[in-house]
């Protein structure tokens, strides 16, 4: 009966030791598992991309201007989650296992943030359509979100070929700040892709800059993009433009878009190709009535 007794034990403290065994072999890839689920977006442009290749899973924290509506188009889906600005000794803070930062982000913080072991991953700027597309299949490999990305870039696909109109009209996006964008910019590629292209009055201005009311008058687009923020419910205008460009609307189509629209290379950049497409469409329709 010792004998049994003694077996029963020794086989009791085999079990116990095997099973020691295969937890002490489980344990890295358990907490690998853990810190992989902790990621901490630093830039709304990245926060828009991740946020619809993932949702909110697994995401720790985004931008800090992620959350305001006036500037982000994720602003409720993020409402739970922290918000971080490029600071190496925040984002520590939150023990992340990925942070994903702009390529324009600060190279001292990029450093400090490598120093403390942080695996930080860049994601680039997008100036056209085609960058768009590309940071969401880097995203989405780097995410294992792959399929997901296809998806979306399968969407922008389809939105690009039924919006190609043959008749080129000239447009032109014009910030309340007088800022117009160059050539080699997003919303630039958005007008391109809609059947616009710059007037021909700034063939020898393709960089981006500050221009004058007077010269966006004499550039005459058919089409003029203006920012829809600060705009009166009562006239339809945005007071922070020289009423002098409103005049224009006989020759010149004026329609106020969100920045929040395009200053992002976000999925959502293909809805402004559908509505610009619509107008291209609409403005021509006019100008062929007229003839």
């Amino acid at each position: 009966m010792n004998v049994s007794i003694n077996r029963r034990k020794s086989s009791r403290t085999v079990l116990v030791f095997i099973l020691a065994i295969f937890l002490a072999n489980q344990s890295p890839s358990a907490k690998e598992k853990m810190i992989d689920n902790r990621i901490v977006s630093t830039n709304l442009c990245i926060d828009t991309l991740l946020i619809a290749l993932i949702g909110t899973k697994d995401v720790v924290a985004v931008s800090s201007v992620a959350g305001d509506p006036r500037y982000s188009l994720i602003a409720d889906e993020v409402k739970s989650l922290q918000k971080v600005t490029f600071n190496a000794e925040a984002i520590y803070a939150l023990n992340p296992s990925l942070v994903l930062a702009s390529n324009f982000s600060s190279p001292k913080t990029r450093l400090a943030l490598s120093k403390l072991d942080v695996d930080v991953k860049m994601v680039n700027y997008a100036q056209s359509i085609k960058d768009v597309e590309n940071n969401l299949s880097y995203l989405g490999e780097l995410l294992g979100a792959s399929t997901k990305a296809a998806e979306i870039i399968k969407t922008i696909h389809l939105i690009k070929h039924r919006s190609e109109n043959k008749v080129t009209l000239e447009a032109l996006q014009y910030s309340a700040n007088k800022y117009v964008n160059g050539q080699h910019s997003l919303i630039s590629d958005i007008l391109r892709r809609s059947g616009f292209s710059r007037p021909s009055q700034m063939s020898e201005n393709p960089q981006a800059g500050f221009l004058s009311s007077e010269f966006i008058i004499k550039a005459e687009p058919q089409l003029l993009l203006l920012d829809k923020n600060e705009i009166s419910s009562k006239n339809g205008k945005n007071s922070r433009y020289n009423n002098a460009i409103y005049k224009l609307s006989d020759q010149t189509s004026i329609i106020h878009v969100d920045q929040k629209q395009w200053s992002c290379g976000s999925p959502s950049a293909v809805n402004l190709i559908a509505q610009l497409g619509k107008k291209h469409s609409e403005i021509l329709r006019k100008k062929n009535a007229g003839k």
